[in-house]
């Protein structure tokens, strides 16, 4: 029996010590090199890194949080309170938080309470994203840095992706001048869509390009790569491997192997003109002015030069306010006057008295042969006019 009293005192005794050194009080000769459990503070004083409170009179609806050397909470933990939030906070050494976790799972880093599942704001020059084993050069076929991903249904019960499924947006926002906050209702837009129901044999899609024009409120779709690689610019339907709607201008040589296919079926050129003439108006060379043109004003003038376009299929040259856009081959519309002799398909065509008018060419009589006048003809006509004025088609072959 003595035996068992003597072990249990033995055994008591480490015990005693342990909770006698938890309670004493630290003597202020002693240096503290390692973090401790603390009760709630009051306030927080600089101190060693790594100091764990649970809950305190400094922030009262926090419940745990760890002091940083500098004399602030570094890391905290806001559990559901009186106050009806939560969150897991990081701070600096500064006390501006840089990370969070809310309650509602929602992740802000550099944004604080964040209303999306990821949100990211940083004032670094570099990207806030940066690849862990990816490299230029990867055996990886995707290759990706950054990857978004959609799914239809819940979490275990998955269901393919549909067409018009968004797949992934990746958005840039920023603060206009009154905001005090991003206005996300502009910016630019990338975003992956679906192009049809996917199944295992087809994972159609196509890819998109959204930016705000200036003085503009909301963006607008400017560039599609569709499911077969077509490119449109402001075109979501491209027919072709480049497909534009509007005027499409290159500093360099144009190459095209199988030729270009053009709505209209004229070429013109820009060139400078003595004054502003609306299209079909027939022009000839000024001869006043180098490398300029005016409205045809006499019949069979040999100066003829083209007609004014309205829509040219390939334009030449440079546009500017001082030029007009002279049409010299193809099927272009032309003003013509048939008073004094009706037009009918395959007649030559000539300058008339009428500024800026064309009329049938009548032949003159050598010796028999009936001769057009040479270097007055404008083209032949390819759709009839009995009398009067009107625009016709012409296939221009000046000669």
């Amino acid at each position: 029996m003595r035996r068992r009293r003597l072990a249990c005192a033995f055994f008591l005794l480490p015990i005693a010590a342990i909770a006698s050194a938890q309670t004493e009080t630290p003597r202020a000769t002693e240096s503290k090199s390692s973090a401790v459990l603390k009760p709630a503070p009051t306030s927080f004083s600089s101190g060693p890194n790594g100091d764990l409170y649970m809950g305190g009179e400094v922030n009262p609806s926090a419940g745990v949080f760890m002091q940083s050397h500098a004399g602030f909470p570094l890391i905290e933990a806001k559990l559901p309170t009186s106050d009806g939030t939560s969150a897991f906070t990081v701070y600096n050494n500064g006390n501006s938080e840089i990370f969070r976790v809310a309650g509602n799972g929602n992740v802000g880093i550099g944004a604080g309470a964040s209303s999306s599942p990821l949100e990211v704001l940083s004032t670094a020059t570099a990207s806030p994203f940066r690849g862990i084993t990816d490299t230029l050069v990867s055996t990886d076929a995707a290759g990706s840095l950054f990857r978004l991903a959609k799914s239809r249904g819940t979490v275990g019960s998955y269901q393919p992706v549909a067409a018009g499924d968004a797949l992934g947006n990746i958005g840039f926002w920023g603060n206009d001048a009154l905001s005090a906050t991003p206005d996300y209702q502009a910016g630019v837009y990338i975003r992956a869509m679906a192009e049809e129901g996917w199944t295992t044999s087809g994972h159609g899609t196509h890819l998109e390009f959204w930016t705000t024009a200036s003085t503009t409120q909301f963006p607008a779709e400017r560039l599609r790569i569709a499911a077969n690689g077509n490119v449109g610019i402001g075109n979501t339907n491209p027919l072709y491997a480049l497909d534009a709607a509007g005027t499409i201008h290159a500093t360099g040589t144009v190459i095209a192997d199988q030729g270009i296919h053009a709505v209209y079926q004229d070429v013109a050129e820009w060139v400078p003109a003595s004054e502003k003439m609306p299209a079909g108006t027939v022009v000839v060379l000024d001869p006043g002015h180098r490398n300029q043109v005016m409205p045809s004003t006499q019949a069979y003038d040999t100066a003829v030069a083209g007609v004014v376009s309205a829509k040219p299929g390939i334009i030449l040259g440079e546009g500017s306010t001082d030029k007009a856009k002279i049409a010299t081959t193809g099927r272009v519309k032309v003003r013509v006057d048939a008073n004094s002799n009706p037009i009918r398909i395959g007649d030559l065509l000539v300058t008339s008295n009428e500024s800026g008018v064309a009329m049938k060419s009548m032949p003159v009589d050598i010796a028999g042969v009936k001769i057009h006048r040479p270097g007055t003809v404008l083209g032949k006509a390819l759709e009839p006019l009995d009398s009067g004025q009107g625009e016709i088609l012409v296939l221009l072959s000046l000669q």
